[in-house]
This record gives structure tokens, sequence and C-alpha cells, in this order.
């Protein structure tokens, strides 16, 4: 479903903050502040997958107790 909504979603980090802020033109902030959504939607999954071993290592539900 994340990866569904986020192939859906056309937004970017320049429309989310309403465009205050700019970075200039040809730099590497700029290409990470015009990426959109959609662009990242295909890596999401694993970058969830990545977080839920980071922070559950022994998995969702845990191990088994004897």
């Amino acid at each position: 479903m994340l990866q569904t909504f986020a192939i859906s979603s056309s937004l970017s980090l320049s429309k989310i903050f309403g465009g205050s802020y700019t970075p200039t033109s040809g730099t590497i902030l700029y290409d990470v502040w015009t990426v959109t959504i959609a662009q990242v939607g295909p890596i999401l999954p694993y970058l969830l997958l990545v977080l839920v071993l980071i922070f559950r290592p022994t998995g969702l539900f845990g191990t088994r107790d004897t």
C-alpha cells in the first residue's frame, strides 16, 4: 500500500514546504529537493525493511520463549 500511494503521488520536498526555501540549481541539494515521492516509490519497501531490522532486529514478534 505504501508503494502504491507513493507512486500515485506527485509531491516533492519543495511542494511540501511550499517553496519557502529554494537551493541553487545544479547542486546536489537541489537534486534531492526536486525528487518526487513517485521517483522514490520503488525503493520504499526496502527502506521499510531496513528500518524494521534496525529497530526490531529479532523481528516484529520477537523470539519464542521455550
